[in-house]
């Protein structure tokens, strides 16, 4: 099972990134940055117990999301108007 569960965390950090490549989303990379770290944290504890990968996952997933989304927040409103101009008329 060890094995394994490195390929399934590589193989999630690849699917986020990959999923951020083809949406304009900050989900993918909040997917990647916790799978590299439930990644990180199954080479320390070797896979026991199993919970803790998951957790690690998931605090990593919620926590990176919002320092993405925080960052992000204030250039959203430029890249949209950028690309069409409509905001202008919403404001």
């Amino acid at each position: 099972m060890e094995i394994a569960m490195y390929i399934i965390w590589a193989a999630a950090l690849v699917l986020g990134v990959v999923v951020e490549m083809a949406s304009v989303q900050q989900i993918g990379w909040a997917a990647a940055i916790g799978s590299l770290g439930a990644l990180i944290t199954h080479a320390i504890t070797k896979g026991e117990p199993l919970w803790v990968e998951f957790a690690v996952f998931g605090i990593c997933w919620i926590i990176s999301w919002g320092i993405l989304f925080a960052l992000i927040k204030p250039k959203l409103k430029q890249m949209h108007d950028k690309e069409d101009g409509f905001m202008r008329y919403i404001d």
